[in-house]
């Protein structure tokens, strides 16, 4: 039996993971190992190391093992013997340690307002007691539970691993980028043990902070160290603003006088600016009116030349138009023909349409009807319908006229007639002997129905979908049809009637103006004296509308 490594190295980093969480010697601890098929018994070997007294020496036949161990630092080994008790496996000695779980205590906070700046790192000023390196410390936002992990910083037995018995000590916890809100720090030991602190409120400016404590004194106490530290801040920067304030206005007062030295010498050098420009336009006018003589008459040459071009050009360019007007207007006259020809045609159409979809139609409509019958007997004492025609399926078909004349908001009346009859009819076929002759003869028997019944619609989607409940009275037909083969005797016919009560329900669907499609079922009753005979017919119909 081999007992591998990595489940080994899982079950000690098991081990190590719940040892951390006892807090007193009452919790027990589980050992387990990978069993083997073959092995008969285990032994166990458990000893202290360092400064831990310990020795545990059991033989078991399970691969498990229950403990309490007090914190410190042990080594185990397995051994597997077979049946014939021979050692066939070992392990390797494989330390572990049982650390010491700590139970945090926060005292109540001395203030529940307090500041933290953007970006910087926020130090909240609470003792906590029973507490290490590994002790967690979260500041949890109570509206959102957003949790934002900080540092403790110890105060006493820095090294904090929580081998001993030292009582660890905080004054103060570090966290990062703390946004404003409402909070509780709470405080947890690796165990699971954790302490909560009462709720703190975390501004992001001092004003805000003070606002707070002058409104609501009962509820928000805040360090006096800030309120003192604002003050000063808010001396020292009105001092400064008073002196920037005197300085901005000596630098005015400058910035003045020297203006107006600009503004004097700006003044004069504008007067020889507008001497100058006077001399300068005058000399330039004088020039222009040479030039504008001489291009003037360059000018009239031209456009003596150009109206006469234009003119020729107009001409031509008339009497192309013209042209083309005319085959344009000619165009839009055949266009404007055809276009008429079709709109009307068109409207011709709609209207004919329209005049169709305008007739009124009457819930008056002929259906075909199509189904499957299941044929049900009771309390009879005829051998023909025992034997023949009981708990037997058939198709039948037919035709149906509906009519509904009363109309409501969601409820129509109205009433149909219906002739169908079942498919296939049953034949048998029967020999019987008399004085050594064969005498054989076949049985048909087809059942018609004749109905009249009573519906009331119920509308489920307006115009489209009805639910629809129907019931009445008919006549049931029998044809009985003998014949004799091989024989001499003629083939004998019968037609028995019997009336009917039937019942039923189905929906019906307006698919178009016309088509109307129908699905349901009914119980039909013959009220035969000697018997009970019923139908349960389930159905489908197709029908026009008129």
């Amino acid at each position: 039996m081999e007992i591998k490594r990595k489940h080994l190295f899982s079950f000690i980093v098991f081990i190590l993971l719940a040892l951390t969480k006892i807090y007193s010697q009452s919790m027990q601890q589980h050992l387990e190992w990978e069993s083997d098929p073959n092995a008969f018994e285990y032994e166990l070997e458990v000893k202290g190391t360092g400064k831990t007294s310990f020795d545990l020496h059991e033989t078991l036949t399970e691969n498990y093992y229950d403990l309490k161990l007090p914190a410190g630092t042990y080594r185990f080994m397995v051994s597997v013997y077979d049946y014939l008790g021979k050692l066939s496996d070992r392990t390797e000695w494989i330390s572990f340690e049982v650390i010491k779980a700590y139970k945090p205590q926060i005292e109540d906070l001395a203030y529940n307002l307090t500041v933290s700046e953007e970006g910087e790192n926020f130090t909240v000023p609470v003792k906590t007691s029973e507490v290490t390196k590994n002790t967690k410390a979260i500041l949890k936002e109570i509206d959102s539970n957003k949790e934002i992990p900080g540092t403790i910083e110890l105060s006493k037995n820095a090294a904090g691993e929580g081998t001993g018995s030292g009582n660890n000590e905080s004054n103060e916890i570090v966290f990062n980028e703390v946004p404003k809100g409402k909070y509780k720090i709470i405080v947890q030991d690796p165990s699971g043990y954790k302490a909560e602190s009462k709720p703190l409120e975390i501004v992001k400016t001092t004003e805000e902070a003070i606002a707070l404590a002058e409104k609501n004194p009962s509820v928000y106490k805040i360090e006096p160290g800030i309120k003192k530290q604002y003050e000063q801040k808010k001396a020292e920067e009105e001092r400064v603003m008073l002196q920037k304030l005197k300085e901005e206005e000596r630098k005015r007062q400058e910035a003045e006088r020297i203006a107006r030295q600009e503004e004097e010498e700006r003044k004069r050098q504008e007067a020889e600016r507008i001497a100058r420009q006077e001399e300068e336009e005058r000399i330039r006018k004088q020039k222009e009116a040479e030039e504008e003589a001489e291009r003037a008459a360059k000018l009239e040459a031209e456009e003596a030349e150009r109206l006469a071009r234009l003119e020729e050009e107009e001409r031509l360019r008339k009497q192309k138009d013209l042209e083309e007007e005319e085959m344009r207007l000619a165009q839009m006259e055949e266009e404007e023909r055809i276009r008429l020809q079709n709109e009307q045609e068109e409207e011709e159409k709609r209207l004919r349409k329209l005049a169709e979809l305008s007739k009124p139609k009457k819930d008056i409509y002929l259906s075909s009807q199509f189904g499957i019958v299941y044929n049900m007997v009771q309390d009879s004492d005829k051998k023909i319908f025992k034997d023949f025609y009981m708990d037997k399926f058939r198709y039948d078909a037919g035709f149906r006229l509906t009519a509904v004349p009363l109309k409501l908001l969601w409820w129509k009346f109205g009433f149909d007639l219906s002739l169908y009859s079942t498919y296939p009819s049953f034949e048998i076929s029967q020999g019987a002997e008399e004085g050594g002759a064969s005498d054989l003869y076949e049985v048909m028997f087809m059942p018609m129905f004749t109905q009249a019944n009573l519906i009331i619609y119920q509308q489920l989607v307006r115009n489209k979908f009805y639910l629809a409940f129907k019931g009445g009275v008919g006549l049931t037909a029998f044809l009985n049809s003998v014949t004799y083969i091989d024989s001499l005797r003629p083939q004998n016919n019968s037609l028995s009637m019997f009336w009917n009560y039937q019942f039923g329900a189905s929906s019906v669907v307006y698919i178009t103006r016309s088509c109307v499609f129908e699905v349901g079922v009914q119980y039909i009753n013959c009220m035969i004296k000697e018997m009970e005979l019923g139908f349960l017919d389930s159905y489908m119909c197709l029908g026009y509308r008129f």
